[in-house]
């Protein structure tokens, strides 16, 4: 009888065992899946909220410069650009966007969103402020290409201009550059 009781407290031992590495492993596979789709999730978002700045930055440029085209006004403005739907779609994707962002890079965006729609609202009045406000949308588009890329994080928009146009502004980045040929003269 001896045999038959060490034999139950073996097999159940080994029971105990299996039933343990199997939860451990459901625990962790199911910790590792959990962990695979909020990240993918998050760069879904990011790529979505990007998309949508984005679309709001080249509605507000095309604007401008629709507005500024036809009235070959001279150094002033004939009636004065303003861009307030503009402004209200970059600062509502910018307050969205920046929920993906640690607290630094979120308040880093949320200033950056609300200093862009001041710029916006106010517009242009004369040729100077018109090229300035295309040189603020260019900036801002080179900054949130980056970040929707995963290139920039919400802390950069903190950035000065000069950085921003450095680290994201259009540039050839390899070292080895294509060679598309040269522009006829």
């Amino acid at each position: 009888m001896n045999l038959g009781v060490a034999t139950f407290h073996w097999v159940a031992l080994h029971a105990v065992v299996y039933v343990l590495a199997a939860l451990l492993g459901a625990l962790f596979g199911g910790a590792i899946s959990l962990i695979v789709s909020t990240r993918s999730a998050r760069r879904e978002r990011r790529a979505r909220y990007g998309e949508s700045l984005l679309n709001a930055l080249t509605a507000a440029e095309r604007r401008l410069a629709s507005a500024a085209e036809p009235q070959q006004h001279g150094a002033v403005l004939i009636e004065p650009i303003m861009l307030r739907e503009e402004a209200v779609a970059v600062w509502s994707f910018t307050e969205l966007a920046s929920t993906l962002e640690s607290p630094t890079g979120r308040e880093a965006m949320r200033a950056w969103g609300l200093q862009l729609f001041d710029v916006l609202v106010h517009g242009a009045s004369n040729d100077v402020q018109m090229m300035w406000l295309f040189d603020r949308l260019d900036l801002a588009v080179f900054l949130t290409s980056a970040w929707t890329a995963g290139d920039a994080t919400g802390s950069d928009f903190a950035r000065s201009g000069t950085e921003i146009a450095n680290m994201f502004g259009p540039a050839l980045r390899g070292q080895h550059p294509p060679d598309y040929g040269q522009r006829p003269t």
